[in-house]
């Protein structure tokens, strides 16, 4: 990627076009830059600014008046006061750039809609910005471990970005309304809520809609196509509210798999298409596919899948990568650009000899009838010299009886969980993944004495 090759902070709209809206305005692209203007003259010298808006829109004007002055995003994988505090001590004199009143106690704070209004709308000017800088460093859920960054060049977001609208038919030309239920601060939600919108002409939604009634009020504000992105989770609470959609040019899920039976209940309810994203934090969006009728997937045009014959690992290939990215899962190759995923390779475990991926056995548990969450956990006691897989289950109305036995015809003895806990939720993070350490709480809570 040559050093002065640039891409525009926006792209396909006019000045008056619809940028964002929520059910009470929407905001143009003359009064974002207006924004994003006012910002940028206000932000400090730093080296990093942490961008924990809950506004959609007023992460994007603090996301995009840090590029305009070449200062990288931090993007936290959650708001709690602990991982803040994490942040600011690994990033010192980081600036915080937030939409709430006050920022947390020890943070160099910018209120965001404060600082925009003092802005005024100006001529529709739009800055390139360079395709080599970084625009974020995005942390992963930590549902595997620690949280760990990923830097993104401004280059590589805009190049996936072009290459998913292209995949689902919403290049520009095409205005459509982005309407998502995943945070921006997370790499899914950043690259299709506000990197897909902005490089194509469309509108997104301002909000965040979590349950199934905000999700529907949403949806009824924005002028079709509508398009909804979303996880597992959100769908499957929508399904089972029986709350009515409106029409739906195609919805798009990620970061967990997506049963085949949940994807098909969503295309006949609402009448469209459910597409699934492939992706991982290093390599970002790579690959999808329809859930309903697609075994394998296809990674996005302009990019390979090749084997490094050192280490037999697969490699995925794009000429915005400065070196090949190694996959993090085990799949099967089924060409250049297709490929099968037989599971997680950070979540494959090993019980009595027989290895298995807790990914796939969530997807089994999930699927018995009646059972509306679960999650199998191993355990790491020091005492426990024997592991046993466990699984926390979300299934009112249901036996241990009725869990145990679908599970004996789909899984060796081995796998099944001993014991099964009940209980009335998991602690799913805004992404709906499980990070490890709540796992962890919760097993110390419930594990049999």
């Amino acid at each position: 990627m040559g050093a002065s090759l640039t891409y525009p902070l926006i792209e396909g709209y006019t000045g008056q076009s619809i940028l964002a809206w929520d059910q009470h305005r929407a905001i143009t692209v003359e009064e974002f830059l207006g924004d994003t203007s006012a910002v940028a003259a206000a932000l400090p010298e730093a080296g990093y600014l942490v961008n924990v808006c809950e506004d959609r829109y007023w992460f994007l004007v603090a996301f995009a008046a840090a590029l305009s002055r070449g200062i990288p995003n931090l993007l936290p994988h959650n708001r709690t006061p602990a991982t803040l505090a994490e942040v600011r001590d690994r990033y010192p004199g980081a600036v915080f750039a937030s939409d709430q009143d006050q920022p947390e106690p020890g943070q160099i704070g910018l209120n965001i809609p404060n600082t925009a209004r003092r802005g005024t709308a100006r001529p529709f000017e739009v800055p390139a910005i360079a395709a080599a800088q970084t625009a974020a460093i995005v942390f992963t859920s930590g549902s595997t471990g620690s949280p760990k960054p990923n830097v993104k060049t401004w280059g590589s977001m805009v190049q996936i970005a072009r290459r998913t609208a292209q995949r689902f038919d919403l290049a520009a030309g095409k205005p459509a309304s982005i309407i998502a239920t995943v945070p921006q601060q997370h790499m899914y939600g950043l690259e299709t809520s506000i990197m897909l919108p902005t490089q194509h002409g469309h509108a997104f939604h301002r909000g965040k809609p979590f349950f199934p009634e905000d999700v529907r009020v949403a949806l009824n504000s924005a002028p079709a196509p509508r398009v909804l992105i979303t996880t597992p989770v959100h769908l499957r609470a929508c399904l089972a509210d029986g709350v009515a959609l409106p029409e739906l040019k195609l919805i798009v899920s990620a970061t967990a798999p997506l049963p085949v039976e949940l994807a098909a209940q969503a295309e006949d309810r609402y009448g469209t298409h459910v597409r699934e994203i492939y992706g991982w934090s290093e390599a970002g969006s790579v690959a999808s596919r329809r859930t309903r009728t697609d075994g394998s997937w296809r990674v996005f045009d302009g990019s390979t899948i090749t084997r490094d014959e050192d280490n037999g690992r697969f490699l995925l290939n794009a000429d915005f990568y400065p070196a090949p990215v190694p996959f993090e899962d085990v799949i099967e190759q089924n060409s250049e650009t297709e490929f099968r995923l037989v599971g997680r390779s950070l979540d494959m475990i090993n019980v009595a000899g027989k290895r298995v991926s807790l990914g796939d056995l969530n997807f089994k548990v999930c699927a018995v009838p009646g059972v509306r969450d679960a999650a199998f956990y191993l355990p790491n006691d020091s005492d426990n010299v024997v592991a046993r897989l466990a699984a926390f289950v979300v299934a009112p109305g249901l036996s241990e009886k009725d869990i145990l036995e679908p599970l004996r015809a789909s899984l060796d003895a081995v796998f099944l969980p001993r014991p099964l806990i009940f209980v009335d939720r998991l602690p799913r993070n805004e992404t709906g993944k499980l990070p490890l350490n709540q796992l962890d709480a919760l097993w110390k809570t419930h594990r049999p004495k």
